[in-house]
């Protein structure tokens, strides 16, 4: 091995023992077999949709990554529909590219509504729906919308818009950081604007940073949720954040509904009732995740009736004429739609793949959606019943190159494991070869760990961490685990890996490794192991405790329980998978769980990748295993790329990533 050596490159990456340059991976990669890697990084996500009330228009933001511009473009698409669903116009607003936000249409569908930035600065926008691209400023004094957080329409000339501002902001000394940090207390003032007058009225403030609010449908209340600590990861976030109604007109309080440690999205569901979305166990003095569930909430009495012991993963829902509810779910490895109903949820698609984005106008006429399924990359779809939610109707085109090229098999698989506990997992075929024997194997492990995988031929995000169709393309059988820890299998699943966070979900995986070794479906000399965050730390604590795989592949993952104790940007994960343990309770379980204590047994040719900003596991845990192994003569290299988080920005550094673990495999493994 080559003595360690730092070189910085231009697109902000240091690179430790490996040198290689994307002319260099492209000369060297097939990348011409299966997708092409810069168009599979490129694929178009969809963030959100919105519907008129009149059914007839629909608006939608999607982002994709422009390689080439080392940009992430976020863009405005204006869709006509006539009644028999057909599409009439498709129209892309490319004037606010990237700071589009918050769409909203007026009760008489004649105007879009939208944040956006132009040369001036933010402000609210309208676009006429007959002709979108006919856009104004609502105000032309834009400092009037400098604060604005987020805003409700009310009628076809009328909105309620919020501003958010620290009162106590202290700017302190740039070249000292001092803790405790000092609590901001932002206060949020609720305004009323006619936007064909021009004029704002101040209603009140509230000395809450109200994030998230409704008004009721007479319009003489509201509910608002305030979070004082913005961090979803702070424990503190979940104390201190509560639901409330208030007076529409004056912001006296009428009821607290919420003292928990519960993230809660609550919206009106007739005059009479509220329908919670929340994310934690109420009955709990401490955070503990639940998957996203559904309350009834009695607005007069504060009492709450949780809909149904559902096991799906909630992503969103609608309802319908104040009594029907719909929501979309993941529930083992597909989403699909339900109905409530009878006190309990009904499946009423069968669709294989991953729904989001689950929306319907104000008059209840239509809904829209985005699907990414086992043969398609994500598009927008729209149903006009219920019964068409199962057969809808496909109006963009977003990823159709992707979708019109081979694609990779997919099926759903489970096996047993040490426990005689039955785990599921997604199994991905080259296409053309489902049930070849003696593949190329990897097992790319999700992060989270309150996530799972679906038989979606794409993530619909985060593609430079996850890129398993991709991989399938170029003909590696790819296993996705999910693990005990992952959603869509109850709360007691979820709960399952809890104070045993490594070596749990690890025999999951590795006895789902020995399934698909049994049925001689993978070469045992060329698998792959990988995975990012939660899954990344999972791979560096599975090669200290097995020698079966030729190549690791681990990216921004936990190394040293121990060391990253109190170093990251919140304290909810590690108190959740130590049931709230701290290490001085139980030194020997952290360290047990943690893959530090294995160094000695890796033998893996390892390639680690991570963000050199990373809060949410600081990138020491990176440094930490590359030194480690590197003493104990492993085969490591480390890409540290020096100005991205845990999430990476740069379109530049996604594809350097992914290339260069192409490289590696190539490597270390030959075509």
């Amino acid at each position: 091995m080559r003595g360690l050596r730092f070189k910085q490159k231009r697109n902000g990456v240091l690179l430790c023992t490996m040198f290689i340059s994307l002319t260099i991976l492209a000369q060297e990669l097939q990348l011409n077999s299966g997708y092409n890697v810069k168009e599979y990084l490129s694929q178009i996500s969809v963030n959100t949709i919105s519907i008129s009330p009149n059914g007839n228009y629909i608006a939608v933001i999607t982002s994709n990554d422009d390689i080439e511009e080392n940009t992430t473009e976020k863009m405005l698409w204006h869709y006509e529909i006539n009644d028999e669903g057909e599409l009439i116009s498709k129209t892309k607003i490319d004037f606010f590219s990237n700071t589009i936000s918050q769409l909203n249409w007026t009760n008489d569908s004649r105007y879009l509504i939208f944040k956006a930035k132009d040369s001036i600065g933010y402000s609210l926008f309208k676009a006429l729906s007959k002709s979108p691209k006919k856009i104004t400023p609502i105000l032309k004094e834009r400092e009037k919308f400098k604060e604005l957080s987020s805003y409700k329409i009310l009628d076809s000339t009328t909105l309620i818009f919020l501003e958010s501002k620290a009162k106590n902001k202290e700017k302190g000394q740039k070249d000292i950081l001092s803790f405790p940090k000092t609590k901001n207390e932002i206060h949020t003032t609720f305004k009323k604007m006619n936007f064909e007058t021009g004029k704002i009225d101040s209603l009140f403030t509230l000395e809450s940073n109200v994030v998230h609010f409704d008004i009721s449908p007479d319009q003489k209340h509201m509910i608002y949720a305030n979070y004082n600590h913005s961090s979803y990861f702070d424990n503190n976030s979940y104390a201190d954040s509560h639901t409330y109604i208030i007076d529409a007109t004056n912001g006296s309080l009428k009821k607290q509904l919420t003292d928990d440690y519960v993230w809660d999205e609550s919206n009106w569901f007739g005059e009479d009732k509220i329908l919670s979305f929340f994310n934690g166990n109420p009955e709990k003095k401490h955070y503990n995740p639940t998957f996203n569930g559904l309350c009834i909430i009695n607005p007069n009495n504060g009492n709450r009736k949780k809909l149904d012991n559902f096991k799906g993963r909630i992503s969103s829902y609608i309802t319908l004429n104040n009594s029907e509810i719909i929501i979309n779910a993941q529930q083992s490895t597909t989403s699909n739609f339900y109905t409530y109903k009878n006190d309990h949820f009904e499946r009423i698609s069968d669709h294989k793949g991953t729904i989001s984005n689950f929306k319907n106008n104000k008059n209840k006429s239509l809904m829209a959606f985005t699907m990414i399924t086992n043969s398609s990359f994500e598009e927008v779809y729209i149903a006009r019943t219920i019964e068409e939610l199962n057969n809808p109707i496909r109006i963009s085109d977003f990823n159709s190159s992707l979708s019109a090229q081979p694609i990779p098999e997919i099926e759903k698989i489970s096996w047993k494991n040490s426990s005689g506990e039955t785990i599921e997992g997604v199994l991905m075929w080259p296409p053309g070869k489902k049930g070849v024997q003696n593949l190329p194997f990897v097992v790319d492990i999700h992060g989270g760990p309150r996530s799972s995988r679906s038989e979606a031929i794409s993530l619909g995000g985060l593609h430079y961490y996850y890129a398993p169709s991709l991989l399938a393309s170029k003909g590696f059988l790819v296993l996705l685990p999910n693990y005990r820890g992952s959603t869509g299998r109850g709360q007691e699943f979820m709960e399952a890996l809890n104070g045993h966070p490594s070596s749990k979900p690890s025999d999951d995986i590795l006895t789902g490794v020995t399934y698909v070794i049994d049925k001689k479906w993978a070469n045992k000399d060329k698998m792959i192991i990988k995975g990012a965050s939660y899954g990344g730390h999972l791979t560096n604590w599975i090669i200290g405790n097995t020698d079966i795989f030729k190549v690791a592949l681990p990216s921004c993952g936990i190394w040293n329980e121990r060391a990253s104790y109190g170093t990251g940007d919140g304290d909810i994960g590690q108190l959740i998978k130590f049931n709230q343990l701290h290490y001085w309770d139980n030194p020997e379980l952290f360290d047990k769980e943690s893959a530090f204590l294995y160094a000695k047994n890796i033998k893996t040719p390892t390639l680690i990748t991570h963000g050199g900003k990373d809060v949410r596991v600081p990138t020491h845990n990176a440094y930490a295993m590359y030194y480690t192994l590197k003493e104990q003569g492993a085969t490591v290299e480390l890409l540290i790329y020096k100005n991205e988080g845990h999430i990476y920005r740069k379109p530049h550094n996604k594809l350097h990533k992914v290339e260069a673990e192409l490289l590696f495999i190539e490597k270390h493994l030959g075509n």
